[in-house]
């Protein structure tokens, strides 16, 4: 399974017309900046996806999306807040016969924030909060969100235990 920085998978194909292909392929280009031990501040990624059909001769040719995720951190002396938005912009797709393919509405917006406390140097109690705003034909979901229908807003809340060995 293709993976992306949003967690779509060949699922979204299926929307400009053409079923997933073992064929197949993914090429991805990410940028990522942040300060160097991150303690606090901030950090901006940028992603360009392009899935492409080869061993077809009807269907989806080609479909590409870019996206981006920009966040903060904010340590504290018991812990850190963060705050994360990311964008992913419509695709856009063209058929290997050259006939109508359409990826409008496939964007989708993501805001997750949260809070981690010391609990020792090793084990941390997570908060984490998540929002997703689908388009009419997106189907990107928050993670420990059950699968739904294209174009369904995702929520969650999770209480988590890290423990670093």
């Amino acid at each position: 399974q293709p993976r992306n920085f949003f967690g779509v998978g060949e699922d979204v194909l299926t929307v400009t017309g053409a079923p997933p292909h073992p064929a197949n392929q993914l090429d991805q280009f990410r940028v990522q900046a942040r300060d160097t031990d991150f303690v606090s501040g901030l950090f901006a990624r940028f992603e360009m996806l392009k899935y492409k059909t080869e061993g077809q001769t009807t269907g989806l040719g080609e479909y590409k999306r870019d996206a981006i995720w920009l966040g903060a951190k904010y340590a504290r002396p018991t812990g850190y807040v963060a705050l994360q938005i990311g964008m992913a912009n419509d695709g856009k797709c063209s058929n290997v016969n050259g006939g109508a393919c359409n990826a409008s509405d496939t964007g989708s917006t993501m805001l997750a924030g949260g809070y981690a406390h010391n609990l020792s140097k090793q084990t941390q109690l997570l908060f984490i909060g998540s929002l997703t705003n689908n388009d009419q034909y997106a189907n990107y979901i928050n993670i420990g969100s059950p699968v739904s229908a294209r174009g369904s807003d995702g929520k969650s809340i999770a209480l988590l235990i890290k423990h670093s060995f």
